[in-house]
């Protein structure tokens, strides 16, 4: 059986996100399964650009081959803003008017292309494979590459678009593309539900996700006479980092607390150094995997900020891990995990975020009840990102059994209703 997953970015340089999912299910279809796995990408490492980083050509990574492409061009992110600026409202105008709705397509085409990573020559690539691979797998919903390569090959391709709510996602190519796959592959409840509501005439929707390992707390990374809460990702303002920092220093001013912000993963230029020198904020760049989960280990709480994922991959290991955890309610994925579970907490505005914070460093999280709640949700992030729950949805797509003509239901997902008495 040959699979051939299509992706923007892949790379071990390459955290987070939907670039590591790839990663993550095509190494474990490889190592459990045997397949011959190919993975369609580019040379590019910097999203914002998609400036050469690796070279073109094929390369192997633990068994699977790697087939790397140069985007035509980079892009320029401000000119890149006002185009999505000027665009968006144009489109959605457009496509309110019958007669215009060609000239919206038009529009959006145009976006999709200085979105890129513009490749034609990985588009010709997943032609040239359509014959000698048995599935496709694309992901994400929102790059050239998925939008303008999946067509080609739809009868055997399955699309994890990792989809949020973002003005994208309503253009009219997105309604085809989620309309042309043998199968869509969810990450959440929340998730499927924003693709339900998208287009009537869909493949099969499946909660596949991705499964997680245990992890072992290594202990506290570093020795420091601070408590600190913890963001790992990407230090950029669409995930939130500018808010949270500036929350932060509200809390800090408000309480006269002595716990930090630490902040770890790679910064882009949306955040501006001046803002991660503020007061007990420490950013510490990128960091290994192994660091990573002491710097969690170590936290009092973890943090998300974000208003827009698919899902937070942050948010569930801070649950494997039993912390306490809190998320920005306006992102749907993190608020059904705050009401489906005990210890993952959420707050709208700056103030929330105070008081809400506040009442997790306050509780005692060693008590009998929360170390009950920790539990819980740790059973709940267990058996929802199970590696066996998630090939299981894989196979059935790549061995077939799943029908074009029926609409796969979920299993039903444990949610937690009682109401912890420790906070």
């Amino acid at each position: 059986m040959r699979l051939c997953f299509v992706v923007q970015r892949f790379g071990e340089e390459i955290v987070g996100g939907s670039e590591w999912y790839a990663r993550c299910i095509a190494l474990k279809l490889k190592k459990t399964f045997g397949y011959d796995v190919e993975v369609l990408t580019t040379t590019a490492k910097d999203y914002t650009t998609w400036r050469p980083y690796y070279p073109e050509g094929t390369t192997e990574f633990e068994g699977i081959r790697i087939t790397r492409f140069h985007a035509q061009w980079q892009r320029d992110m401000r000119i890149f803003n006002l185009l999505s600026r000027f665009c968006y409202p144009l489109i959605r105008a457009l496509g309110k008017i019958k007669g215009l709705k060609v000239l919206g397509s038009f529009l959006e085409k145009i976006w999709f292309c200085y979105q890129g990573p513009y490749c034609p020559k990985l588009l010709k690539a997943i032609e040239q494979r359509k014959d000698q691979v048995d599935r496709f797998f694309f992901m994400t919903y929102l790059y050239y590459p998925t939008v303008f390569g999946l067509p080609l090959v739809k009868e055997k391709a399955a699309l994890i678009p990792t989809a949020h709510h973002e003005p994208p996602f309503y253009f009219q190519h997105i309604t085809a593309l989620l309309q042309a796959p043998r199968a869509l592959l969810l990450s959440t409840v929340p998730e499927m539900r924003l693709v339900e509501g998208r287009a009537t005439s869909l493949p099969p929707l499946m909660i596949a996700g991705v499964g997680l390992e245990p992890i072992a707390s290594e202990g506290i990374v570093r020795e420091d006479r601070h408590p600190y809460i913890l963001y790992l990702g990407r230090i950029s303002r669409a995930k939130g980092v500018d808010q949270l920092i500036h929350h932060f220093q509200k809390f800090i001013k408000k309480t006269q607390s002595t716990v930090h912000l630490v902040l770890a993963g790679a910064k882009d230029e949306s955040i501006p150094t001046r803002l991660l020198e503020s007061e007990q904020v420490e950013y510490k760049g990128f960091v290994s995997e192994k660091e990573k989960y002491q710097w969690m280990a170590g936290a009092q709480v973890i943090v998300n900020p974000s208003r827009m994922e698919s899902l937070s991959i942050l948010v569930v290991e801070g649950m494997l891990m039993k912390k306490p955890v809190l998320v920005n309610q306006q992102c749907p994925v993190m608020n059904y995990f705050s009401e489906a579970t005990y210890s993952v907490f959420s707050y709208r505005h700056p103030f929330e975020f105070i008081d809400v914070l506040e009442q997790i460093l306050k509780s005692n999280w060693h008590s009998p009840q929360a170390e009950a709640a920790l539990a819980q949700t740790q059973q709940f992030a267990k058996k929802l990102f199970s590696w066996d729950r998630v090939l299981k949805v894989y196979q059935e797509v790549i061995t077939g059994e799943v029908s074009a003509k029926e609409r796969s239901n979920p299993e039903p997902l444990t949610t937690l209703s009682a109401t912890p008495d420790h906070l």
